[in-house]
Formats: structure tokens, sequence, C-alpha cells
């Protein structure tokens, strides 16, 4: 009888639930009804305040890093990007945001430190574990329910190119760093970074 895989979750429900949903709590929940109000704004139901909508935002990550933990007995690499993500976030503007509604001089340069730091600690990330036994490219892209993956690892080997084949899977994701980081830094979209000048 053969060994059966465990199941595995599904990246995008994972990124989903550990990465977007957090980031769309913070940015539509965490609004102040009573500073709303004294700026003579419309008040909303979902607006909870900053510290409210952090708690629910850690909530998902490590309530779903916690669920997976017991299911597998292993961590949740999106969970512990979640969980760092709005801490980081959530952090800030709780440090940053002052009672009046206003926010402290050096907001900008800190919110822009935090969105390289991540975008950068996963590039280090995906480069040092190149080296491993388990690489984050496979992690990412070698999964059943995005790809056929015995079909694609049986090309490969036929036609012997198991290195150009990693180095163009570390090619793509190198240059699609440098182009996001262009992006931030420049303000122009993938295309027209790509166009000549």
């Amino acid at each position: 009888m053969s060994e059966k895989k465990a199941p595995q979750d599904h990246p995008l429900a994972n990124i989903l639930i550990n990465v977007i949903i957090p980031v769309l709590i913070l940015s539509y929940l965490s609004k102040d009804p009573a500073l709303q109000e004294r700026l003579g704004r419309d008040v909303r139901p979902w607006h909870i305040g900053p510290a409210k909508a952090m708690i629910l935002a850690l909530a998902l990550p490590l309530g779903y890093g916690v669920w997976h933990f017991i299911k597998t007995r292993k961590g949740n690499f999106f969970s512990a990007i979640g969980l760092i993500s709005v801490m980081l976030s959530g952090g800030l503007t709780l440090y940053l945001w002052k009672s009046d509604g206003t926010v402290k001089p050096n907001a900008g340069l800190l919110f822009g430190i935090k969105e390289a730091l991540i975008p950068l600690a996963l590039g280090v990330a995906i480069l040092v574990s190149h080296r491993t036994a388990s690489p984050l490219i496979r992690v990412f892209l070698y999964n059943d329910s995005i790809f056929d993956i015995p079909k694609i690892e049986r090309r490969v080997a036929e036609i012997s190119a198991q290195a150009e084949y990693d180095r163009l899977l570390l090619g793509f994701f190198t240059l699609r760093s440098l182009l996001k980081g262009l992006e931030k830094l420049t303000g122009l979209s993938d295309n027209e970074l790509m166009l000549p000048r």
C-alpha cells in the first residue's frame, strides 16, 4: 500500500487568510470613531479604532498558524509573515499616531523603511534557502495545487536541465523583486519600467 501524502493548504487561501485579509482589516477598520466624529467625518460601523483593528488583524494569522501547527506539527511560513507584517504596520500606526489625528514627522520615513524591509527579508530568505534541501522557490511554486509537479520534474529530467531550471527560477524571482523595488522607488509600473527610453 502506497504512503498517502499529507494534504497541503491551498497557497492562495493561505496568503488570503494570513496576509491579505489582515492588511485589509488594518486599512479599513482602524479609523478611530471618536477622532472621525471630531474631524466632522462620517463614522462607519466598521471603524473600530487602530488598537482593536490590530488585535483583529493579528487574530487571523495567529489562529491559522496555531490551527496549522496542531494539524501538521509544522510552523506556517505565511502565518509568520502575516504576524510580522501586522505587528510592524499596526505597531507603527499606534506609535506614530497622535491623539489629535496627526502623525509624527518621521512617519513617512518609518513606513517607507517598513515597506522595504518585508520584500528585502523575503528576497534574502529565498536566496539563502536556495542552498538548503527545500528552497522557498519550490515551496511557493512547486505546489501540487498550482502545477502538475510530476510532469514538470519528468520533463526537466528528460532534457537534463535541473541546474538551468533552478537558475531560471532564481533569476525570475530576483528580477521580480528588483522590479517591485524599482516600482516603489520610481512610481512607474512594471510595463513602464520595461519599456525602452
